[in-house]
């Protein structure tokens, strides 16, 4: 009896150091390769409704040089934007110095296939030489909706609204964005 349970032992034991050690298998269609489901949902903001979808890591996720041309032809800004994974982005503008404001940052969502909506905000300094070192002049929303045109490259359209402080008017333009992705080789 000892040696059957000793047997038995070290028959589990092999089989569950198989188990650790065997590569995946998969089951069903494609090949074994990384596969996620896609949900839907509804925005719950006012306004148009958005959907967003998530379809795992997405590929707009990455570091990008941008320039936004406004429909006039004028260039209006360009810098670098860093879209993060988790929905948010930032920019660091090319177009603005540090002393008037260059970063701004801003949140997005996927709506398609390779089609993403960003709602960014921007904040604008008169510059000081004295403390406090500024004071607010404008806060400018970017709303902006791109389509990755293939892994490195996305282009699409922009609309901004200048909200001139303290109680300035308020300004609108749109125009176009494209964008190159900044690669690490």
């Amino acid at each position: 009896m000892t040696l059957h349970l000793k047997t038995l032992f070290v028959g589990a034991a092999a089989l569950a150091a198989t188990a650790a050690l065997a590569p995946a298998a998969w089951a069903g269609c494609g090949g074994g390769g990384s596969l996620t489901p896609a949900t839907w949902t509804t925005s719950g903001q006012s306004g148009p409704a958005l959907t967003r979808i998530d379809y795992g890591r997405p590929p707009i996720a990455g570091l990008w040089s941008v320039t936004l041309t406004s429909a006039s032809g004028q260039n209006n800004d360009w810098g670098f934007a860093a879209w993060n994974s988790d929905g948010t982005e930032i920019m660091n503008s090319g177009g603005h110095t540090p002393a008037s404001g260059n970063f701004c940052m801003g949140a997005w969502a996927q709506t398609a296939p390779n089609v993403y909506h960003l709602n960014h905000w921007a904040l604008a300094y008169v510059p000081s030489a004295s403390p406090p070192f500024g004071t607010l002049a404008a806060k400018i929303n970017i709303k902006e909706t791109v389509s990755l045109s293939g892994p490195n490259a996305f282009s699409g359209t922009f609309t901004m609204d200048i909200y001139v402080q303290p109680s300035g008017p308020h300004l609108t333009d749109h125009g176009t964005i494209t964008a190159t992705r900044v690669t690490p080789f």
